[in-house]
């Protein structure tokens, strides 16, 4: 799946920098199912990815690839819920 499918948040037309520019659009949902699945959960953990790891994946997918796997290494995140906590 690429990441390049998925829509961005959607940014007013100005000059200011905002933080949830590099942030996937979440699917409207009414069901607990839904957040089951992959696509949901995988839009949670880019969200919540530092920037300079996003800005990674724009340039180099083998880097991001590597920084990606090296960020959850050293972090050592022991469920789903710490990692959202972290960030």
């Amino acid at each position: 799946m690429n990441l390049y499918n998925f829509k961005k948040e959607e940014t007013y037309t100005h000059s200011h920098n905002l933080r949830c520019q590099n942030k996937l659009k979440m699917q409207s949902h009414k069901t607990t199912f839904f957040k089951k699945q992959i696509l949901y959960n995988g839009i949670i953990i880019y969200n919540n990815l530092p920037d300079n790891l996003k800005q990674e994946l724009s340039l180099n997918s083998r880097t991001f690839n590597s920084k990606f796997k090296s960020y959850f290494h050293e972090k050592s995140f022991y469920s789903m819920n710490e990692y959202l906590d972290i960030n």
